[in-house]
């Protein structure tokens, strides 16, 4: 039963200021290239990384939503600086980003601040939705009787660094939810006044290929290939 939500709402963030500062964490990274080689990098507002191209020589070093600090300890002003520096330093540069935090175990606390009874075979955890200018929400949701349900995450998207299909939005910001209409309304509300916005998320664990194995041979159980009635007679006379 699907308690008025059979379509689904994808979530746009049209935030204007900020006034809460979201977890993030300092890392310094080195790249090493050859002169004249792309780096792949597509940026947003204040050198906040939007994407980074496949193949590309900061693929897999850089990611979306990390911001430029400095390049060589010299502080990065603009993409001018960044694409000047990275010119004159060839053939390395060591890149100090500040790194959004997309996930983190759930604690005690905000487990009893929502009345969270927790199920068997299920992971939680607190994901955080940071609001990048140039960079799409890109969040589908229906409910499902009392509990929000993820649907889809567009590739590239905020949403697709910490959710996944099949995903249930608990809370936002430590208030218990149980319907799409006032999980939207709180993530935009939440995004429209600050930089971010967490919440508890419910995941079913994978099962491993073990318990996939056992609870097919509990399905097939001890079914033997049944005899013919004159077959059996034949075997007992």
């Amino acid at each position: 039963m699907v308690d008025g939500s059979e379509e689904e709402d994808i979530f746009e963030d049209d935030a204007t200021a900020s006034v809460f500062v979201p977890p993030t964490y300092r890392i310094t990274v080195q790249i090493d290239y050859e002169e004249g080689e792309p780096f792949g990098i597509e940026f947003g507002k204040n050198l906040t990384v939007l994407d980074v191209k496949k193949e590309m020589r900061a693929d897999g070093i850089l990611y979306p939503g990390d911001v430029i600090i400095s390049i060589n300890d010299v502080i990065v002003e603009d993409q001018v600086q960044f694409y000047d520096l990275i010119k004159r330093l060839f053939p390395m540069v060591k890149i100090e980003v500040e790194r959004k935090l997309w996930k983190t175990p759930l604690t005690d606390i905000r487990a009893r601040q929502i009345g969270l009874v927790a199920k068997r075979h299920h992971q939680y955890f607190i994901a955080y939705l940071h609001r990048i200018d140039g960079m799409k929400l890109g969040l589908s949701v229906r409910q499902i009787h009392d509990q929000v349900v993820v649907t889809k995450c567009k590739d590239g998207s905020i949403v697709s660094k910490c959710y996944q299909e099949g995903d249930h939005i608990l809370d936002v910001d430590g208030v218990r939810v149980y319907s799409k209409a006032d999980a939207k309304e709180r993530i935009i509300a939440g995004l429209r006044s600050a930089s971010c916005v967490s919440t508890v998320v419910e995941r079913k664990e994978p099962e491993d290929s073990t318990s996939i194995s056992n609870r097919v041979l509990l399905l097939v159980g001890d079914r033997n290939p049944k005899m013919a009635p004159d077959a059996i007679k034949n075997w007992t006379t």
